[in-house]
């Protein structure tokens, strides 16, 4: 029996698809900025605390800019590739389904792979037939070509994509 492919990924699974920056690496990049917003710390365990607070916020809206860079990249590099995330109940968690159906996605990732060199495949049904794959399972398990898409087709790299929204 075929292994079931989760189509469920945290930002952190979306931001290493895509070659992005981890939000830990980020915030220890941005610790002078961090400091800088939350002010000073005072003498006092009060205004210790006070900054403390006003660091975890801007912590937070660090976060939040990162997290919607990550998916502005995701949400392009997905829909490029007839694909959509979608969030889950949990706030953490987003699904990838497909726009149309599977088989046109897994069509596109076919195209990339072919684009980048490493196989070429000349039909859908020879794709499928290499893994043996469902178009669903195809799709899933070459979802990390997506970060070379841009390359094959003239594209804005993803991390350049994410620089210019996050900055």
């Amino acid at each position: 029996m075929a292994k079931r492919l989760s189509a469920t990924f945290t930002r952190e699974d979306l931001a290493e698809m895509f070659e992005l920056p981890e939000f830990d690496v980020l915030e220890e990049a941005n610790r002078d900025y961090i400091s800088d917003r939350a002010g000073s710390m005072g003498d006092t365990p009060e205004e210790e605390d006070a900054y403390y607070e006003r660091e975890g916020k801007v912590i937070d809206e660090l976060f939040e800019e990162w997290k919607s860079a990550v998916e502005h990249v995701a949400d392009h590099e997905f829909d490029e590739a007839g694909l959509e995330l979608k969030q889950t109940a949990k706030a953490w968690i987003v699904r990838i389904t497909p726009k149309k159906d599977w088989r046109d996605a897994a069509r596109k990732i076919m195209e990339v792979i072919n684009g980048v060199g490493w196989f070429d495949f000349l039909s859908l049904a020879e794709f499928l037939d290499s893994g043996p794959y469902t178009p669903r399972q195809a799709v899933l398990s070459h979802l990390h070509v997506l970060a070379d898409r841009a390359e094959v087709y003239g594209d804005t790299r993803p991390r350049y994509r994410f620089d210019r929204y996050f900055g």
